[in-house]
């Protein structure tokens, strides 16, 4: 886990749990957690916040809303699909010539 790290909120702890624009940001702190302070911890890292002050020591979080975009990179063109394109249209203009024919 590094400093800015981003983990979703657990399932159980907050109103947010449901609202994907929200995460927990690890503050690369580790103490102990203050009360309504966020924290993060488990197997698979989530950030729950804190509802009393605890006297575990805890990777220290913070809220941060977050604007999820898809981005799309072409990476490189298949040459392969376009020649079979290419070819099935002239198969297309062959049988289409061979129609008027007859």
């Amino acid at each position: 886990m590094k400093k800015g790290d981003l983990f979703p909120i657990a399932s159980s702890y907050s109103v947010l749990r449901n609202d994907p624009n929200y995460r927990v940001q690890y503050t690369g702190e580790f103490r102990f957690p203050k009360i309504l302070e966020f924290f993060i911890s488990g197997a698979i890292p989530e950030g729950f916040q804190a509802s009393h002050n605890m006297c575990v020591a805890y990777h220290i979080g913070k809220l941060v809303k977050v604007k999820i975009e898809t981005i799309v990179t072409v990476v490189e063109v298949v040459p392969h699909y376009e020649d079979s394109q290419r070819s099935e249209g002239q198969l297309e203009g062959q049988i289409e010539d061979r129609e008027k024919e007859n």
